[in-house]
C-alpha cells in the first residue's frame, strides 16, 4: 500500500538517471496476500496482565449498558483464557 505513496518520489529518483531521464510515469501494482501468508501470521495476540483482567471484570460490575458490560466481560475473558 506505501508502494502507492512513494511513486512520484521513485519516479523523480528515476528520472535523475541518465537512462531514465524520459521516463513518464509508472505503474504500481500490489498483489493481495494469499490466505496461508495471514494465517502464519495473524498479528499481535491479546496479553492481559491479572491485574488488567480484574479492572475489566470490575468495570463491566459497574457499567449500567448492557453492550458496553458485556464487551468489557469478553475482554475480561480474553485475558484469563489466552489463545
Amino acid at each position: 500500500m506505501r508502494a502507492h505513496y512513494l511513486a512520484p518520489r521513485l519516479l523523480e529518483t528515476l528520472r535523475g538517471l541518465p537512462d531514465l531521464a524520459a521516463l513518464k510515469s509508472i505503474q504500481v501494482r500490489v498483489a493481495p496476500v494469499a490466505e496461508s501468508a495471514r494465517a502464519m501470521n495473524p498479528g499481535p495476540s491479546l496479553r492481559l496482565s491479572s491485574e488488567a483482567t480484574q479492572c475489566l471484570a470490575d468495570a463491566a460490575d459497574t457499567v449500567a449498558a448492557p453492550d458496553l458490560r458485556d464487551s468489557l466481560r469478553r475482554l475480561a475473558a480474553r485475558g484469563r483464557n489466552p489463545s
